[in-house]
């Protein structure tokens, strides 16, 4: 599935969700460079390999929405610049992400600058990379991690250029963490 509708810029709505996928897969640049692209319905996907999702979205510049009915990769996952240069993306429903044994987010989300909703909350954060996973995602104002577990992981630039960010809820265990990168007043502590 690597690259599969790589540069396919007349493509503006996908629905894979009918697709299973019960492999080891690599969708590394399966729809990157689709600018045009503006809804996708993911598969449902389960694997007990390696998943790779590298650069997957990565300059779809008009892709609004995103959901996924079911993901669950019992190995680590790479996610990395998964969105990046998304420019117009708003809406993110990731809830249904199971990936146990962690994931590389890294700049997951970097630039995309409209992004405003973020459904995270069954990704295990465990032994991630999540350095600039939201850089540069200018009007996200609002995000609950209260499921990420950050400690040990590299959160290097995770907030970067985020101009508007004003209140983060977080699982109150990942607070020494956190407060070493973010103004400790936006923070909105869970149990």
């Amino acid at each position: 599935m690597k690259s599969m509708f790589y540069n396919c810029r007349n493509l503006i709505n996908v629905n894979l969700s009918s697709l299973t996928i019960n492999n080891e897969v690599n969708m590394e640049e399966m729809f990157s460079n689709c600018s045009n692209l503006i809804n996708i319905g993911l598969p449902s996907f389960k694997t007990q390999k390696r998943a790779n999702m590298q650069c997957k979205f990565s300059e779809c510049e008009k892709l609004v929405n995103v959901y996924s009915s079911s993901f669950n990769a019992q190995n680590k996952t790479n996610m990395k610049e998964m969105f990046k240069y998304c420019y117009n993306l708003v809406n993110v429903d990731l809830s249904n992400f199971n990936s146990p044994n962690g994931a590389n987010l890294e700049s997951m989300f970097s630039n995309c600058q409209n992004l405003i909703n973020v459904n995270l909350s069954s990704l295990n954060t465990q032994n991630s990379t999540l350095s600039g996973m939201f850089n540069g995602c200018r009007n996200l104002a609002y995000i609950d991690l209260s499921s990420f577990n950050i400690n040990n992981n590299d959160i290097s630039n995770l907030f970067s250029n985020c101009i508007n960010l004003y209140k983060i809820k977080i699982h109150k265990n990942s607070f020494d963490e956190f407060k070493k990168i973010i103004d400790i007043e936006i923070i909105e502590l869970a149990n």
